[in-house]
């Protein structure tokens, strides 16, 4: 399976390192690189020839005042999504950044389970947008401003675009799924799999079996009712 590359922008040695080792823990990303100032990042992707899909990007850069790296990458990384990973939390940091055209901003010290939260939204949108040839109105509002199709009343926590995901697969002719499977399915977390299946369970769409897995480990496989 091909896996999204994503380069690393961090002057510290120690969170660079912890930073790689989270995205190589996913089945669809890898850290492809890690680089230090800002010079050095120019360079690497002047050399490359397999661009980063996602840029793991820090403000404070040793050779880069503000966010001057941020708008250069623009330029020459067009195709990468840059997420800020960073101490600055200043209101007109974040403005230039939103203006900029981030896909998110995260703030140190990093909880290494928010930087999961934003590598599944960039997986769910690659993944919505293979599945589309025309976008209409609340697609785009999702795609752009990640707002939830209001034509379904759903609780917090559950927003339409992921349901649909979810829903699709079992609409595919899945029989029977576990919620690792759903997740290593639709690129979301375990947890989050979990949420949607017993969301979908309460609204009787799925019903749901036990079985045993490993040993003394019950398992709950759904299936569309």
């Amino acid at each position: 399976m091909e896996k999204y590359n994503v380069l690393i922008v961090e002057d510290d040695f120690h969170v660079a390192e912890i930073l790689a080792s989270r995205v190589d823990q996913s089945d669809f990303f890898q850290a492809m690189h890690k680089t230090k100032t800002g010079e050095e990042t120019l360079q690497y992707l002047n050399d490359t020839d397999a661009p980063p899909d996602i840029i793991l990007l820090d403000v404070y850069i040793p050779d880069v005042e503000g966010l001057e790296l941020l708008w250069s990458l623009k330029k020459s990384a067009r195709r990468s999504e840059v997420i800020m990973i960073t101490a600055a939390t200043e209101a007109k940091t974040v403005e230039e950044a939103l203006r900029a055209g981030i896909f998110d901003y995260i703030i140190k010290p990093i909880q290494l389970e928010r930087l999961d939260d934003a590598l599944q939204q960039f997986l769910r949108k690659q993944q919505f947008l293979k599945d589309q040839v025309d976008l209409d109105q609340s697609s785009i509002d999702y795609l752009v401003q990640n707002r939830e199709n209001k034509g379904e009343d759903l609780p917090k926590g559950i927003d339409s675009q992921t349901l649909k995901i979810i829903r699709n697969v079992f609409d595919d002719g899945t029989a029977a799924c576990s919620a690792s499977e759903t997740a290593r399915l639709t690129g979301v977390s375990r947890p989050t799999a979990r949420r949607y299946l017993e969301y979908l369970v309460s609204i009787n769409e799925l019903s749901f079996s036990s079985t045993y897995g490993e040993p003394g480990r019950p398992q709950r496989l759904y299936r569309k009712k």
